[in-house]
């Protein structure tokens, strides 16, 4: 995460730059550190595409959701959910 950071802000003090937090709130959603969200659709099937929050940091009164995109494996019929895994 470091390096995607640094290669994004090019220069920064993670100490001074960046606060981090567990939980945001934007627009009446709540994002936390962990969840899986969904961030969109397939277009092909409308099957949707998951992604786990990582990081939630603040930089110069911007907010940034660092995540995870997960892969889905299939849907169960019986849990009426979703099987989904990290791509890395």
């Amino acid at each position: 995460m470091k390096d995607i950071l640094l290669k994004h802000f090019d220069h920064i003090d993670f100490d001074k730059d960046l606060y981090q937090s567990n939980t945001l709130i934007y627009d009446n959603v709540e994002y936390r550190r962990c969840g899986v969200n969904i961030i969109d659709l397939k277009p092909s099937h409308a099957q949707s595409i998951f992604a786990q929050i990582i990081m939630i940091l603040k930089k110069n009164e911007k907010w940034w959701l660092l995540v995870d995109i997960l892969d889905t494996i299939c849907y169960d019929e019986k849990l009426f959910a979703w099987q989904i895994q990290s791509t890395a």
